[in-house]
């Protein structure tokens, strides 16, 4: 993950906050995080996690991807890079469209944020203990569905050997805990639509793994 900003993410919040005519005893009964943990986010003596955000997001009225962003969760995208994930995200939208009785979207935005909040998950002991019990009998699910197979056996032996530092093991364990979970963005029985997303999420950690954007 990026390196988490905190003086970035308290101007934001700040602005939003005046903009509102927010108190931090007001964002804390709107949002639901409790006052003194906000006051503490804003001095600065503690990390704001992604739930925080969300939360503080609701509270405020506005889109989460902004307070990502400021926190350093999420790094801006270049033009190009930009373009080629909306190419596909634009093919994902029209199959959903052909799809029987889906009517939910799918975005850029969404992906990003999953991507993350898995990522602080696929540290954590349970995350870990997921990855390595659900791995195999997901991969026997869909063997041969899929060019993105063998990347994700590659990212299965990385993470369970815990080669890389901490920030690539935590995007690699994003791709993999969002790929096994099956309650994910598309349900798996919207084939062959269901698996695009968990073939996307793989093709974003690896660019971003080849081009050095995680930190």
């Amino acid at each position: 993950m990026a390196e988490y900003r905190f003086e970035t993410l308290h101007s934001v919040l700040r602005d939003l906050m005046e903009e509102k005519q927010f108190s931090i005893r007001r964002l804390s009964r709107e949002s639901g995080v409790d006052h003194a943990t906000i006051s503490r986010i804003l001095n600065g003596k503690r990390k704001a996690n992604v739930r925080h955000l969300q939360q503080l997001s609701e509270g405020l009225g506005t889109d989460v991807l902004p307070l990502m962003q400021a926190a350093g969760y999420i790094e801006e995208t270049d033009e190009k890079r930009t373009n080629e994930l909306q190419s596909v995200f634009e093919k994902i939208q029209y199959m959903l469209s052909l799809t029987d009785g889906y009517e939910k979207g799918f975005t850029e935005k969404e992906l990003q944020q999953e991507i993350i909040i898995y990522e602080e998950q696929s540290l954590t002991d349970e995350g870990k203990r997921t990855i390595l019990e659900r791995f195999q009998e997901k991969i026997a699910k869909i063997e041969g569905q899929g060019p993105y197979i063998q990347q994700l056996h590659s990212m299965f032996t990385r993470f369970m050997n815990r080669k890389g530092s901490a920030k690539e093991l935590g995007l690699i364990g994003a791709a993999l805990l969002y790929f096994v979970i099956t309650k994910d963005l598309m349900p798996d029985f919207l084939f062959p639509v269901g698996f695009m997303d968990d073939a996307l999420v793989v093709q974003v950690v690896m660019k971003r793994l080849d081009n050095k954007e995680f930190g």
